[in-house]
C-alpha cells in the first residue's frame, strides 16, 4: 500500500475511535435530557432535534464500525476486494443510508423552521403544527459498498438500482445543502449575533459538501478523509452546539452527570468505597419518574459502575 494512504487511513481511523465515543455518549443524555424535559419535549424545534439526533447517533456507530474496519483492512486481516461487499458491509450500509436520508432532510426541516420563527412567527405556527410534523424514512433495498483503500461509502454501481440511487443521492444532497444553505444565510443575516457562531459550522459544511457532490471526483484519499471527518463533525458536533446556547439544556445536562459522579461508589480521595473523606452531601435521592426516564439510557459501563453504589438506578 502507498505510504500516504496509508497515514491518511490511519490519522482518520485514529481520530474516530478516540473521539467519536465521547461525544456519542454525550449526545445520548442531551438526548434524554431533551425527551424527558417537558419544558424542550413540548416544542417543534426541539422534537426535531431529537430526531435528528437519533440519525446522527446511528451514523456515528456505523463510523465507529467503519475506523474498525479500516484497522482491520490496515492489519492485513481482510483484502479490500472482501470487505468491499461483504454482508456487513451491505447492512452498515444499509443503516448509513437509511439514517443519512432523513437526517438531511430534518436537518433541512429545523432550519425552515428557525427561519419562519425568525422572519415569518405567524407562518411557523401553521406549517410546523403537530399534525404537520413528520419524520420522513428511506430506507432503499439495494447493496452497499464501502471501499477502504480510498474511505469511501457507495452504492453498489453493478445493479440498475443502485446506478440510479446514486445518481439520485448526488441531486438531492445537493438540493438539501443548498436550501439549508439558504435558509442559514438568511438566519444568520437576521441574527448576526451569538447564531452566527451557531450557524458558522453548518454554513460551512453544506458549502462543502455542495461544491464536493457537484464537482467531487471521490477519488482522492485525502479529499476523501476530510469529507469523512466533516461528516463525523456534523454528527457530533450538535449536542456541543445546544449546551453552549441553551443555558437551560447545559444545566440539566451538568447536573446529570453531577449526580452521577455524586453516586460513583469509589472516591480517588479517599480510596475507599463510598463518599470521600470531605464533607459530600448525600446523593439526590432519584425521583422515580426521572429514573425511568432518564438512567435507563445510561451506557453500560456506567451501569457496571453504579453497581456497588448505594443508591444504584431503579431500572
Amino acid at each position: 500500500m502507498d505510504k500516504l494512504e496509508v497515514t491518511v487511513q490511519t490519522t482518520m481511523a485514529s481520530l474516530i475511535l478516540i473521539i467519536v465515543p465521547f461525544f456519542l455518549c454525550l449526545y445520548v443524555v442531551v438526548i434524554n435530557q431533551l425527551r424527558i424535559k417537558n419544558a424542550f419535549r413540548t416544542i417543534t424545534a426541539y422534537k426535531i432535534m431529537i430526531a435528528i439526533g437519533l440519525f446522527d447517533c446511528i451514523q456515528l456507530c456505523v463510523h465507529l464500525c467503519s475506523a474498525v474496519v479500516e484497522v482491520i483492512y490496515l492489519c492485513g486481516v481482510y483484502d479490500a476486494v472482501t470487505i468491499k461487499s461483504s454482508i456487513p458491509i451491505k447492512i452498515l450500509g444499509a443503516f448509513l443510508s437509511a439514517a443519512w436520508y432523513p437526517m438531511i432532510l430534518a436537518r433541512l426541516t429545523l432550519a425552515l423552521d428557525q427561519l419562519l420563527t425568525i422572519v415569518f412567527p405567524n407562518v411557523k405556527e401553521s406549517a410546523f403544527s403537530l399534525a404537520n410534523v413528520q419524520v420522513l424514512q428511506l430506507t432503499p433495498l439495494v447493496n452497499y459498498e464501502y471501499h477502504p483503500k480510498l474511505l469511501v461509502w457507495s452504492f453498489d454501481q453493478q445493479s440498475r438500482l443502485g446506478f440510479t440511487l446514486e445518481r439520485i443521492d448526488t441531486v438531492l444532497s445537493a438540493i438539501f445543502v443548498v436550501s439549508s444553505l439558504h435558509f442559514y444565510l438568511i438566519i444568520i443575516v437576521s441574527t448576526i449575533k451569538k447564531v452566527l457562531l451557531l450557524n458558522g459550522f453548518q454554513v460551512l459544511v453544506v458549502v462543502y459538501w455542495s461544491m464536493t457532490s457537484l464537482f467531487g471526483s471521490f477519488e482522492d484519499v485525502v479529499e476523501n478523509m476530510i469529507s469523512n471527518l466533516m461528516w463525523v463533525t456534523w454528527n457530533f458536533i450538535n449536542p456541543v452546539i445546544y449546551i453552549s446556547f441553551n443555558r437551560a439544556l447545559r444545566k440539566h445536562v451538568v447536573d446529570y452527570y453531577r449526580d452521577m459522579l455524586r453516586k460513583q461508589p469509589f472516591s480517588l480521595s479517599s480510596g475507599k468505597l463510598g463518599h470521600s473523606g470531605t464533607d459530600v452531601l448525600p446523593p439526590k435521592q432519584w425521583d422515580v419518574k426521572d429514573t425511568v426516564g432518564s438512567e435507563c439510557f445510561v451506557p453500560l459501563f456506567w451501569r457496571l459502575w453504579h453497581f456497588h453504589a448505594d443508591n444504584p438506578p431503579l431500572c
